[in-house]
């Protein structure tokens, strides 16, 4: 019954999505992201290298730890297959295997002393964008947002979800962007052994990208 709704309302929703592509088309143009403060650069990377792994791992509070090797294997060997259009495949399986568009980014963060203060995986699945992991020196969670919303209006996302706490108060803290914020919540599943261990351990923190959410 409810495809069969879907498929009745297929034009107008169609309408709807051309309508907010020109509204986004317009925003893109003319609202730029603000400058960060602090003067930052940014290097781009495939690769955890010795650096990048000895700040990962100063700042990794997450509860499922991924290692060098578990995220180069995230970056290397994503789950999706980008296809241009529907196929007789696409329309066979309909799970997260298949998008139009899908890239994983990954960022390395200086400050002017060319000290490293931000790690970030950015992942684009048809111009939606979350931020599977970032780990932050304290202090720059502000300036690293910044760059957050720049790359995403550089690839004219639709979406930006973010889950990571530091992140989503610097977010709750900018008045400009309340009018767009929608809030969201994930769950997770546990075995009550688990919940008891971690329900009162404050530094146990939980990333974008854990359990399977990375790879998709």
């Amino acid at each position: 019954i409810r495809s069969i709704f879907f498929l009745r309302i297929k034009f107008l929703l169609k309408l709807i999505d051309f309508v907010l592509n020109i509204v986004l088309s317009v925003i893109h143009t003319f609202i730029k992201p603000r400058k960060c403060k602090k003067e930052l650069f940014i290097e781009y990377v495939n690769l955890i290298d010795e650096e990048t792994e000895s700040f990962i791992n100063t700042k990794n509070s997450s509860l499922s730890f991924r290692n060098k090797n578990m995220l180069e294997w995230i970056i290397n060997y994503p789950w999706i297959i980008t296809i241009k259009s529907e196929d007789s495949f696409n329309s066979k399986y309909q799970f997260s295997s298949v998008a139009n568009s899908y890239q994983m980014l990954c960022y390395k963060i200086y400050n002017n002393n060319r000290d490293l203060i931000a790690f970030i995986m950015l992942k684009e699945r048809d111009r939606i964008i979350d931020i599977p992991y970032a780990f932050i020196e304290d202090g720059y969670n502000s300036n690293v947002l910044n760059i957050v919303i720049k790359q995403a209006f550089k690839m004219h996302a639709k979406t930006v979800t973010i889950y990571h706490k530091q992140l989503v108060n610097e977010i709750e803290n900018k008045s400009g962007f309340r009018f767009f914020l929608r809030k969201m919540n994930r769950n997770y599943f546990a075995t009550d052994a688990m919940f008891e261990k971690i329900k009162n351990n404050n530094k146990i923190d939980f990333q974008d990208g854990d359990g399977d959410c990375a790879f998709t």
